[in-house]
């Protein structure tokens, strides 16, 4: 008995050990699937925060306690003077060897007469298309009108020149040719040529052109009879058709009764063969079954290199000691990039002006309006002849194969006489500058400034801005100007005075007053800029989710801070932000823009 217990009990001794490695091995693979799970989603979010940040993409595009310059966005309004070179564009970025020319105006009552053309006379092959000379008194956009002609061609073939030796024989009523591609211009089709004979006896045959596309006929030249001689045979169109550039014809001719038509080699369907067509009258050869022949017939062509316009316009005027003379042409063409020449007629040579004289002038016109001044202020009388009159001769020229039409708005020529000191100018500029996104509070001041040189070193300008409180023009500056290209800035104190509610904001520049010397000014740049109490930074989201923006850094060499931000901004987004609590610091300095992701965007600012 005491045996049987002892052995009982040793095995409840046993059964407690396995039971607490049941125990044992449970409780550790429950913590082994809670650190499982914890790694597993540590890392899921690392991969989602890794996954946003690589959405987003910031960009600074501008950093400064300055706005970006603003310029004019129309052309500059002449009170007085006039524009002879450039567009107020021009005047947009210095220093790029492109600006905007004015020149001085007489303010003597009855000093000058405007003379616009009574006539004219179309020269060469031009051709009237609409209007009148009444037509060019006024700038009004009603336009004298006149079409191009070819002024130079060149004569090729299209087709295969080549004699071949083999032949096909083509049935009367039956239609052959090959297919071929028009050159990369519009060109005129004037005769079709093949190689070939009759069968025996004399044939009739007429030549066809067929536009591959839709095998639409486009043109049929005149009959010819041909012979038993095998030679090349021509025949002429007596209405030329124009064919198209890059397009696929076929060459074809067609027969009264049996031929043979040579060819050699050509490409895989390149041959079109009609047999049941008519001679009397052809038909478009939609059935045309194919082969590789390349039947020898080629089309004699002109192809236009050059258009152009030639007028010749004749105008009056009273006789006077006249001491200067402006040339004013607004004009334009159907056409881009077409070179208009304009001479005035110089009757002490007998010939019209050539280039680097007085009366000739030119510029390249396209398809809106261009105004020409060309002033004359040396042997006025050259251009005028003892009855008064004058002669301008108009020439405009593309190297083009497509015709284009000159349009004509003003033509005028205004004589002036100089009358001791009375030569001056004013020019007033139109500038929106971007304020209505910030508070008054955080705008310090308006700059203007100016890049300008004169003919002369004896002007000087007075830069005026418009008060719309006083309704009144204030001087802002005055400063005298050189002959060389300088740099004129000033500050535009009490800005709220001359700045609407729209930012616009009008500045004249006026000389100091008449004098006895036309100066020619030279406009380089002019332009307005907001000074602000603080920093302006502009942000675009290149990204394509929306950022969070958490702070900025402005660090230079002794300047490392961080300011707080909280700004949202959505994908394509571009947004100001000024800050008024920053101090801007000197010299060169870099600016960071952090998001909450950890995006990082830098500019460097000099």
């Amino acid at each position: 008995m005491l045996e049987a217990i002892t052995r009982r009990h040793k095995r409840l001794n046993k059964d407690k050990y396995g039971v607490s490695n049941v125990l044992v091995v449970m409780l550790s693979l429950i913590l082994i699937t809670v650190i499982v799970a914890n790694v597993v989603l540590w890392s899921y979010q690392m991969n989602q925060l890794d996954w946003e940040k690589a959405q987003e993409k910031i960009e600074i595009t501008y950093a400064s306690d300055k706005s970006p310059w603003f310029t004019s966005t129309t052309e500059y309004i002449l009170e007085i003077g006039h524009c002879i070179g450039g567009t107020y564009e021009d005047t947009w970025h210095p220093q790029d060897n492109a600006y905007q020319t004015f020149v001085e105006e007489s303010t003597y009552n009855n000093a000058f007469i405007s003379s616009s053309p009574s006539e004219y006379t179309i020269l060469g092959l031009t051709s009237y298309i609409d209007g009148s000379v009444d037509d060019l008194k006024n700038d009004d956009n009603i336009y004298l009108i006149f079409g191009s002609y070819s002024s130079e061609n060149l004569t090729d073939v299209l087709g295969n020149t080549a004699t071949g030796t083999n032949y096909v024989s083509v049935g009367g009523n039956q239609m052959y040719g090959s297919l071929f591609i028009s050159p990369s211009a519009y060109i005129t089709a004037k005769s079709i040529s093949f190689y070939g004979r009759s069968s025996s006896g004399t044939r009739n045959v007429k030549c066809i052109i067929v536009r591959h596309s839709d095998m639409q006929i486009i043109a049929i030249t005149e009959s010819i009879s041909i012979s038993a001689t095998l030679q090349w045979w021509t025949a002429t169109f007596s209405s030329p058709p124009i064919l198209e550039p890059d397009t696929q014809y076929v060459l074809m001719i067609i027969p009264n009764n049996s031929i043979r038509f040579y060819y050699t080699q050509g490409f895989a369907d390149q041959g079109h063969y009609d047999t049941s067509n008519n001679y009397n009258s052809p038909s478009n050869p939609t059935d045309s079954q194919h082969n590789n022949y390349q039947y020898c017939i080629y089309c004699t062509y002109e192809m236009d290199l050059e258009h152009r316009v030639e007028v010749e316009f004749l105008g009056n005027v009273t006789l006077a000691s006249w001491t200067q003379a402006t040339l004013a042409i607004d004009s334009s063409s159907t056409s881009d990039s077409v070179t208009a020449v304009f001479q005035l007629y110089d009757y002490q040579a007998g010939r019209y002006s050539e280039v680097g004289e007085d009366g000739y002038t030119s510029s390249i016109i396209g398809t809106n309006d261009f105004l020409l001044r060309k002033n004359i202020t040396s042997n006025i009388n050259r251009y005028i002849d003892y009855n008064g009159e004058w002669r301008l001769k108009v020439t405009c020229v593309k190297s083009t194969s497509n015709p284009f039409n000159f349009k004509a708005d003003l033509i005028e020529l205004k004589f002036s006489i100089q009358n001791g000191s009375d030569f001056t100018l004013s020019i007033m500029g139109e500038f929106t500058a971007n304020i209505r996104n910030f508070l008054p509070s955080s705008i310090r001041s308006i700059n203007v400034s100016l890049r300008v040189k004169a003919s002369d070193n004896l002007e000087t300008l007075i830069l005026k801005a418009y008060n719309r409180i006083s309704r009144q023009r204030d001087v802002i500056a005055q400063f005298g100007i050189s002959s060389s290209f300088k740099y004129y800035n000033v500050t535009l104190l009490n800005w709220q005075n001359y700045i609407d509610n729209n930012g616009i904001l009008n500045l004249i520049i006026n000389d100091s007053g008449p004098d006895t010397t036309q100066t020619t000014i030279y406009l380089d740049f002019f332009g307005v800029q907001v000074i602000f109490n603080g920093v302006l930074i502009k942000i675009r989201n290149v990204g394509i989710t929306t950022v969070h923006i958490v702070s900025l850094w402005v660090i230079n060499a002794t300047h490392h801070v961080r300011y707080e931000e909280n700004r949202f901004l959505n994908s394509g987004e571009t947004a100001y932000y000024l800050r008024e609590d920053i101090l801007w610091p000197k010299g060169a300095y870099m600016v960071k823009v952090i998001t909450e992701a950890g995006n990082i965007a830098v500019s460097l600012v000099k």
